[in-house]
């Protein structure tokens, strides 16, 4: 503590002004080192979109696990067929400009407006260098339907299969098809 107080004690008119541009200096790493952060989210961002087949096997494997869990059949078969591929939001930056003139000549008015819209993507770098759009929301396909082929089926078991698939995609039981599994 000694020691600090005879090093404020030395320092002079000379050394306090340093202190400004030394202080602006350490602002604008401060800013660089905050800008960085927001381009690893960024990319994060971009790697965690999934293909239409990883989310249609992720699907089928959570419905083999209910129906599995209904049937008590292991070896179930379930297919999902999705409606379209997903779709991904990007980030965007529109510029909209308006210009509106009168001319008041020969006692007529003429009223002249001109508009024009442009829309600019959001483009971050990935780590290897490569450019892309910035995704803001990933929407997943529809699912057209599923079939699900079980061993151990009945009349109670059918149902609790059919309402269960039917809640857990949010989809009509007219787009489920479930089959006993021949023997």
């Amino acid at each position: 503590m000694e020691l600090l107080k005879e090093k404020l004690k030395g320092f002079n008119l000379k050394n306090k002004k340093l202190i400004l541009p030394i202080v602006g200096i350490i602002g604008i790493l401060l800013i660089g080192l905050s800008s960085f952060g927001d381009e690893e989210q960024a990319s994060a961002t971009i790697d965690q979109k999934q293909s239409d087949t990883e989310y249609c096997n992720e699907l089928e494997q959570k419905i083999k696990s209910l129906v599995s869990a209904i049937t008590g059949d292991t070896g179930c078969i379930v297919a999902v067929t999705l409606e379209s591929s997903g779709e991904y939001i990007y980030a965007n930056q529109n510029t909209v400009d308006t210009d509106q003139s009168e001319d008041t000549g020969g006692g007529s008015t003429t009223t002249r407006q001109t508009h024009k819209s442009e829309q600019k993507y959001i483009i971050v770098e990935g780590e290897n260098g490569e450019q892309s759009a910035l995704v803001v929301t990933e929407k997943k396909p529809d699912v057209r339907g599923v079939a699900i082929v079980t061993a151990g089926l009945n009349d109670i078991n059918y149902e609790d299969v059919l309402s269960s698939v039917s809640s857990m995609l949010g989809i009509a039981s007219r787009k489920i098809n479930i089959s006993q599994k021949a023997e």
